[in-house]
């Protein structure tokens, strides 16, 4: 090849990748049509953090309930590890709040679940987050990775009106910290809301859920009938929850600032993992089955059309006392 011509094609690449019509390395396109996956290990100091891209796994198990574009799978600090077998999946609209158009979807219908893609309404009850809705299109999901971060995008089609652009980006901020960043656009017309939260499947060192684990939340705890213990801001077990069995409660939460928005997981009351978020909950849940403890903190908002809302959450892990 002449030198003309070598430089000749060295523009037209550079030309192409100003443009964003050629794909820049360490990003994937994972598309909708076939669920494809990808693994991407996060490293600072000790702290190992796997998170997986549009895994199918989740839609086997669950069905298309949980936020698709990535999902933490394992975390570890120093050789110990915190999660359970399900990690930390986002999910949008557990209630419906977020569900995009489900109720103007006829039976057969379409509506769009954030995270997700267009599912078919099958049903004449309302949305309900373990009903195994038919697949009308998952959306596409864009991933875009350093050692120490990683940046999920997905846009909803333009099919129907309720549209939005979500971004998620990972980061390891310090050496035994992990934070979320989240971004949700209204790219439509229509004004509508949600609610989200992160379902914290912990398992820490593949400890028994039971009472070896204990929550402190910087709020009051909602009140309810339950099997957990509930003492002022401090929540637990009182014995090993069974194999097909579960505890749970769940409640809103009024007047709680975001300063307040922050719980630590204990296990042999000695702490192991902290959270914080941004934003001024809106409710709380704990849920603890034998495959992990799971406290869960939702974060509820309206976004006009055009308008971005932006909140994140930080995570802190302790490693093995000596």
């Amino acid at each position: 090849m002449r030198k003309s011509q070598l430089n000749s094609m060295r523009w037209r690449v550079f030309f192409l990748l100003a443009l964003g019509l050629l794909p820049l390395a360490g990003c994937q396109n994972l598309g909708s049509s076939t669920p494809s996956e990808s693994r991407f290990t996060l490293r600072r100091g000790g702290l190992i953090v796997v998170i997986e891209t549009a895994p199918q796994e989740y839609l086997t198990k669950f069905g298309p309930r949980f936020d698709r574009t990535a999902v933490v799978r394992q975390v570890t600090l120093r050789g110990r590890e915190f999660l359970g077998e399900w990690g930390l999946p986002d999910e949008f609209g557990i209630n419906g709040d977020g569900v995009l158009g489900y109720c103007n979807a006829p039976i057969g219908g379409e509506f769009v679940k954030i995270g997700v893609g267009r599912l078919v309404r099958d049903i004449t009850n309302n949305y309900t987050f373990w009903q195994r809705y038919p697949v009308g299109k998952l959306f596409a999901v864009e991933a875009s990775a350093t050692k120490k971060n990683l940046s999920v995008l997905q846009s909803s089609d333009d099919v129907l009106p309720w549209r939005y652009r979500y971004k998620k980006t990972y980061e390891l901020v310090a050496d035994d910290v992990l934070g979320i960043r989240y971004q949700l656009t209204n790219a439509g017309t229509n004004a509508w809301s949600f609610e989200h939260y992160n379902h914290h499947w912990f398992a820490l060192d593949h400890a028994p859920v039971g009472p070896a684990y204990a929550l402190e939340t910087g709020f009051a705890l909602p009140t309810g009938d339950t099997t957990f213990t509930c003492e002022g801001r401090r929540l637990g077990l009182r014995s090993a929850v069974p194999t097909n069995s579960s505890c749970y409660l769940a409640g809103e939460l009024i007047g709680v600032t975001a300063f307040q928005n922050h719980f630590t997981v204990r296990l042999h009351d000695q702490a192991k993992v902290s959270f914080q978020g941004d934003y001024a909950p809106a409710r709380f849940a704990a849920y603890a089955a034998p495959e992990g403890f799971c406290p869960e903190v939702f974060q509820r908002a309206e976004v006009l059309p055009g308008k971005t809302v932006a909140w994140s959450v930080r995570y802190q892990f302790v490693p093995q006392q000596p």
